[in-house]
């Protein structure tokens, strides 16, 4: 964002998306505000929740809900049970794909199911678009599995069905995509892409698939909240009963394919189309990592909330609309508990919702107090670390984002949404650091960089010191313009 540009050689692209399905234009705006600091991500989050909660009632609306009910639904769906949930879903931010695919389906039923204009349809497809250019594969998921699905159910079930209209709602957005594909290709040239994350990969094994199923449930645990503690524990347990209940309430009857019918069926298969999409690639995928994949499935499965809230009426019985709005109470009172207990007193031990961090916030400020208090401005950490650490002081520290490979004794700079003096600085006679988590990594600096002038233990972090320049110790500068 600070690059000045919607697609920057200096950036560091992860995962294969090139972040253009919204938070980057809510931050562009945000640092033209407030400048490249805290404010501008607290602006970007507002803003993904605000856009999430109109999405969320425009589809409560469309749905027949009453808007108290869109409301309450769609303030569950942000908050959620945990500390892991609310940042993954508002601190990442995955708000933005939220607001995208409940506007998303409120546009497919508005003109597949409802009958009404056809620029519903091509509204439609432009975020299709949006998404296929961000990340083709997540557009798969959020977009175009769900669109098939929800369609399939109105062919299926439902006689009079707008065959047109479902044949156009299948056809075009395919278009949308395979466009947002090409486009996303022809972005990809001369920008630095790191697709270890996203992969393809699949193993056919029964065992393998058990395995990744406990490491699933595992991790949903964790997600709804469960930890060390009883009464961590009976949340997690209701949290899961509350999402057990969305799914099966919208079936709950004597004859589930007649649920299945109008637009509750289309959006209700919409949801269930992506997310078992999301979960069947997680069963067979060569190996799941820490919170691997986990949120996506909160992305595809978010119009469940806004089904709750339709049910909440009662108008298909007063069993589904109890149970409804008992989950979505329940949902919505837990994640009022979880912002209430994080701004009277955060905890401590909280790990983040970092796939590789390991390093609790608690401690990572520990290290800041100290290298600050000793007069430390300038120097090196590893990949989680850098920005981190520069941003949360405001830029009083310097980080630069420091890759230490041992196997080959040498180090690498790497420009990830970095500037380029901070990228390729060179210490001269003034005090700089190497901080290394040794919690997630037992590394040493390599052997140009040994002996460093002192080295300290300062809660997880082994901060090694210097007060002059170790020649082969830094890698050469980089051009920013052509990555690491």
């Amino acid at each position: 964002v600070k690059s000045g540009r919607w697609l920057s050689p200096d950036w560091y692209y992860v995962s294969d998306s090139l972040m253009l399905d919204g938070s980057v234009h809510a931050a562009r705006l945000g640092v033209l505000l407030f400048g490249a600091s805290v404010d501008a991500a607290r602006f970007t989050v507002a803003i993904g929740a605000i856009l999430a909660l109109f999405a969320g009632c425009w589809l409560g609306e469309v749905l027949s809900a009453k808007r108290t009910h869109g409301l309450v639904a769609t303030a569950a769906l942000l908050l959620g049970p945990s500390l892991i949930y609310q940042d993954l879903v508002i601190g990442l931010p995955t708000t933005f794909q939220i607001a995208l695919v409940l506007a998303l389906l409120a546009c497919a039923i508005r003109f597949a199911v409802q009958g009404r204009a056809w620029w519903h349809l091509w509204l439609a497809c432009s975020m299709v678009l949006l998404l296929s250019c961000s990340a083709p594969k997540k557009a798969l998921v959020y977009a175009l599995f769900p669109l098939i699905a929800g369609v399939a159910s109105q062919l299926l079930l439902v006689r009079d069905a707008r065959h047109r209209r479902m044949w156009s709602l299948l056809a075009l957005p395919a278009l949308a995509w395979a466009l947002g594909d090409w486009v996303h290709g022809w972005f990809k040239p001369g920008l630095v892409v790191n697709t270890s994350y996203a992969r393809m990969s699949f193993l056919l094994d029964p065992g393998h698939v058990l395995d990744n199923l406990g490491t699933i449930c595992a991790l949903a645990w964790r997600f709804a909240g469960g930890g060390n503690g009883v009464f961590a524990a009976i949340a997690a347990a209701l949290a899961i009963a509350c999402w057990a209940s969305l799914v099966v309430a919208p079936v709950a009857a004597r004859r589930p394919w007649q649920a299945l019918r109008g637009e509750c069926g289309f959006a209700y298969c919409f949801a269930m189309g992506g997310t078992l999409a999301i979960f069947a690639y997680l069963l067979l995928y060569e190996q799941i990592r820490l919170y691997y994949g986990i949120y996506y499935g909160v992305v595809t499965a978010s119009p469940l909330f806004l089904l709750a809230a339709r049910a909440a009426n009662g108008e298909n019985g007063k069993a589904r609309a109890w149970a409804s709005r008992g989950a979505l109470a329940g949902l919505l009172c837990l994640g009022i508990a979880t912002t209430a207990m994080a701004c009277i007193r955060f905890p401590a031990d909280y790990f983040g919702f970092s796939k590789k961090e390991t390093a609790t916030s608690g401690e990572r400020q520990q290290a800041i107090e100290w290298l600050l208090a000793n007069g430390y401005r300038r120097g090196f950490s590893d990949y989680w670390e850098a920005n981190s650490m520069t941003l949360v002081t405001g830029g009083e520290l310097q980080v630069g984002w420091l890759l230490v490979s041992r196997a080959k004794n040498r180090t690498y700079r790497q420009a990830w949404l970095s500037s380029p003096e901070r990228t390729n600085f060179m210490p001269g006679r003034e005090k700089w650091f190497i901080a290394i988590n040794a919690r997630r990594r037992a590394l040493k600096p390599t052997t140009a960089c040994l002996p460093a002038d002192g080295m300290v233990a300062v809660s997880s972090y082994r901060i090694y010191l210097y007060h002059q320049p170790m020649p082969g110790c830094l890698a050469p500068p980089v051009n920013p313009r052509r990555g690491p």
